[in-house]
């Protein structure tokens, strides 16, 4: 009957394991919003600091755009997009009369 005993030993431990995890769900379930809070305290402290800097880089831009158009709003200097288009390619000669056929 041996192995019986060591299957109601190894029972009753498992037992008394989810009886102390049983517990100390509370304890495991305030460590968890700790740490979900702590998480969602650094995203948010991140998100601002992107705000910020994202702020920054908008005035920075606009001030820029400022510095470019003129007091009445147009170009200080010609835009290279408003440039002529190049000249259409021609198109390629027809072949000879005496020449062969294409493959």
């Amino acid at each position: 009957m041996g192995v019986f005993d060591e299957l109601d030993e190894k029972a009753k431990e498992l037992a008394a394991k989810a009886k102390a995890a049983l517990e100390n769900k509370d304890d495991f379930l305030a460590k968890a919003r700790e740490r979900m809070d702590s998480a969602i305290a650094d995203a948010k402290e991140e998100l601002e600091e992107f705000k910020g800097e994202a702020k920054e880089e908008l005035q920075e831009l606009r001030a820029k755009v400022a510095d470019f158009l003129d007091r009445d709003g147009t170009p200080a200097a010609p835009a290279t997009t408003d440039a002529p288009a190049a000249p259409a390619a021609e198109p390629p000669a027809p072949p000879p009369a005496d020449a062969p056929p294409a493959a």
